[in-house]
């Protein structure tokens, strides 16, 4: 399971399936590491789906990747692999998920900007 020349773990399509049942026994750190290697396409292209459907700034392109990352953490530790469903597919679901939840707390606490604050006071002073 392991490669020897690095001691580190290198998750394939063909030992996939050892390395969730080994990690789920034993938590291990390093089998985790693995995985987020393996998967780690799959937060910028969540964090892109995203962008694109929600017309966000590119700017804010990594702070969606940050999000997508916590929830890529949050698939490999919630993912049951009896369930027949790909990990890869359930991961994406948990990134996008995380993202649209994380985007939606920080505007409910993003105060408004002063100018907008100001359009809203003449137009209640007016009414």
């Amino acid at each position: 399971m392991k490669n020897n020349n690095t001691n580190k773990i290198i998750i394939t399509d063909e030992n996939e399936k050892e390395y969730w049942i080994e990690y789920k026994k034993t938590l291990s750190p390093k089998i985790k590491a693995s995985f987020v290697v393996k998967y780690s396409n799959l937060v910028e292209y969540g964090s892109k789906i995203y962008l694109k459907n929600n017309y966000i700034r590119d700017r804010e392109l990594e702070n969606l990747k940050e999000y997508g990352s916590i929830g890529l953490l949050n698939a490999i530790d919630k993912y049951q692999p009896d369930i027949d469903i790909k990990f890869k597919n359930y991961a994406l679901i948990e990134i996008i998920a995380y993202i649209y939840e994380e985007v939606r707390n920080r505007r409910i606490k993003t105060p408004i900007p002063k100018d907008i604050q100001h359009l809203i006071n003449i137009i209640k002073e007016e009414e």
